[in-house]
């Protein structure tokens, strides 16, 4: 559909293979279905990055609000813990030092950057998945799936530190 104003044109379009490219209906479904499962993937990465984030930036206040309030040592302890735990989470998930593309020559790139990689090199014309590329999605994703592992991991022990903080009485805002 075209809109300009009022009027609306509508047309129906039919995409077709490049000539010259000798591929079926299955090797274009492949190639889609395999961006997909990297697309979602990389989003999922990204969205549990920032919830990340806005936990750390929880812990450290909770920390920073509990210096002045006698007993509660191992409580900030623990959250400060959790802070170095999910901030070295994100080091193995996220490159953060660079900062151009040239910083890629001095800064190893993480999953995230690697999934991208993956994407592009299979959003092409040619809609064949090599078994290199199927391969490539399985690491990448046995690597995901440890690093929610260890996320889980740390997130239990916000649990129990919640729970600490409760036993000792003190209120918080979230």
């Amino acid at each position: 559909k075209l809109k300009m104003g009022d009027p609306v044109l509508t047309s129906k379009v039919v995409l077709k293979p490049r000539p010259g490219i000798q591929a079926t209906q299955a090797d274009y479904e492949a190639q889609t279905e395999l961006m997909k499962k990297i697309v979602d993937e990389a989003s999922l990465i990204h969205k549990e990055v920032i919830s990340s984030r806005k936990t750390v930036s929880q812990l450290k206040e909770t920390s920073s609000m509990l210096k002045e309030r006698p007993g509660t040592e191992q409580i900030r302890q623990n959250a400060d813990k959790i802070v170095k735990d999910l901030q070295a989470w994100e080091e193995d998930v996220v490159q953060n030092k660079a900062k151009s593309n040239d910083d890629i020559i001095n800064y190893v790139n993480k999953i995230t950057a690697d999934y991208i990689f993956l994407k592009g090199d299979i959003e092409a014309n040619v809609p064949y998945v090599t078994e290199g590329q199927k391969q490539q999605f399985e690491t990448l994703h046995n690597q995901w799936e440890k690093l929610k592992e260890r996320k889980a991991n740390i997130e239990r022990e916000i649990i129990t530190l919640n729970a600490d903080i409760n036993k000792a009485n003190i209120g918080r805002i979230i």
